[in-house]
């Protein structure tokens, strides 16, 4: 079964832009990946707590031909592959990655939640998935990342560093 899906990367601590660029590479690049997408890089404050410096914030969507699990372990294995540990505890982090949804699946374990249950209440998830999907609705939640974002104006600053790159590829090196 093939299924959209979206997961956010963010990083606050190291060469943050580097780490981003891995890690979509990484998940780009596996096999059970059809037609990925890069969102813009975004800078931003910590938020909700998080220790360390501005974050940078970007997004990755596709189809994916495997289940929710694996998805989570594939994202996993690249956060480890970076050095950051997978549970983050509100510090600082060289790669944390989220994955927000995965079609209009639901789950609720004790290891994933989908849909990402802080995808409408964050700028830093909203606008990356505004450059993935434009003005369609966020799967599971019924209104588009633009609708969303319109909800939180005032609620924290966020900057467009660098464009989304060409369907399928990654930003240029620094």
């Amino acid at each position: 079964m093939t299924r959209p899906f979206a997961v956010a990367i963010g990083s606050n601590l190291g060469d943050r832009r580097r780490f981003l660029a891995d890690a979509a590479s990484a998940l780009m690049r596996d096999e059970r990946v059809r037609l990925p997408r890069a969102a813009g890089i975004y800078e931003s404050s910590p938020a909700e707590g998080a220790e360390g410096g501005r974050f940078l914030n970007t997004a990755v969507s596709g189809l994916w031909v495997s289940g929710a699990h694996a998805l989570l372990d594939l994202c996993r294995s690249i956060e480890i592959s970076a050095g950051s540990e997978t549970v983050k505890g509100g510090r600082a982090r060289r790669l944390d990655m989220d994955l927000l949804y995965l079609g209009d699946e639901v789950v609720v374990d004790a290891d994933l939640v989908l849909p990402h249950p802080g995808i409408s209440g964050r700028l830093f998830v909203l606008a990356p998935l505004a450059d993935l999907l434009g003005d369609r609705p966020v799967p599971c939640l019924g209104a588009s990342a633009p609708e969303l974002m319109a909800r939180l104006e005032g609620s924290g600053d966020i900057l467009r560093i660098e464009d989304p790159p060409l369907p399928g590829e990654n930003w240029p090196s620094v």
